[in-house]
């Protein structure tokens, strides 16, 4: 039998990588939600840009204001046991760095432009990048 220190050890990361996959879900989920929805930005921005407004806010605040440092502490544990790793978790922590800077980038242009100005190429080209970040995101 494993003494009781281990045992609560091996439930709390077992409880923080369970946490993480849930975060992965919702976040999977989100994206799914703004890619279906994003292709009509330019033809009718005031029903979807409050919706994808709210959408890079919760990215922002959440993910990138919780999860992904969460993840960070793990990436640092893990390269103190495991160097050989060390350039893979470079990498995803570089990816979290400038995700957080689109994503912001994004929220501030989802959130300060009129639906005027989303009408057409201006909305088009947004939502270009939107899914530009999406895949993006996939892929990390």
């Amino acid at each position: 039998m494993k003494p009781t220190g281990t045992r609560k050890i091996n439930t709390s990361a077992a409880a923080f990588m369970l946490q993480l996959r849930h975060d992965h879900a919702s976040l999977s989920r989100m994206l799914r939600a703004i890619d279906g929805m994003v292709d009509r930005l330019a033809r009718e921005p005031e029903a979807i840009q409050p919706f994808l407004a709210e959408a890079f806010g919760y990215l922002l605040d959440y993910q990138y204001g919780h999860h992904h440092p969460r993840e960070d502490r793990l990436f640092e544990g893990i390269r103190a046991r495991q160097p050989a790793l060390t350039n893979t978790l470079t990498k995803l922590t570089e990816e979290h760095e400038t995700g957080e800077r689109e994503t912001a980038e994004l929220a501030a242009v989802l959130s300060t432009a009129t639906p005027d100005q989303l009408r057409a190429r201006k909305g088009e080209h947004l939502a270009t990048r939107i899914h530009g970040y999406i895949r993006h995101a996939r892929l990390h």
